[in-house]
């Protein structure tokens, strides 16, 4: 699905899932939003309102990511009642009722380096698997904290390496 034919409840519930995922990621070094929500992270939606994405991307840096949490990043998104899909097992998906229908959303593990031949790696120590796509790194180049409702934070790209990746 791309933004075109996304309706304004499918928006409302990734920015539901966004929030869930920042609550995860609370707590973890390590970890940016990366993709189509990171414009509605950095950008006053007053003064520029974003036209919305359908999925979160998230940013691994398998040298450095670490949590304070006794459970493992996959433990977490469990909890959290996402699913780990078989066939890409750096997806995540949720699926959220909004105004009475049922909105999937999914949550994307990427992580910079060299591709693999299968194109995805282990993070043996959170028990996820990420997305190899060269360039990425460059998401931790001077990420910016953002902060969603209630005071939950969390690490987004920055506006100078979003349009890098």
């Amino acid at each position: 699905m791309n933004r075109d034919e996304a309706s304004r409840t499918q928006i409302q519930a990734t920015y539901a899932v966004l929030q869930e995922v920042a609550e995860v990621l609370e707590d973890f070094a390590g970890a940016v939003i990366a993709g189509g929500t990171a414009p509605f992270l950095l950008i006053p939606q007053t003064l520029e309102p974003h036209e919305g994405t359908v999925d979160v991307d998230v940013v691994l840096d398998r040298l450095k990511l670490r949590s304070n949490s006794e459970l493992t990043l996959h433990e977490l998104f469990e909890r959290r009642l996402f699913v780990q899909d078989v066939k890409k097992p750096f997806r995540y998906s949720k699926v959220l009722q909004i105004q009475g229908a049922p909105h999937m959303v999914h949550v994307d593990l990427l992580t910079g380096g060299v591709p693999t031949p299968d194109g995805f790696v282990q993070i043996a120590s959170e028990d996820v698997y990420a997305t190899v796509i060269e360039g990425m790194e460059l998401a931790f180049d001077r990420p910016s904290r953002a902060e969603l409702s209630a005071g939950v934070c969390v690490d987004v790209t920055s506006i100078a390496s979003f349009p890098a990746m």
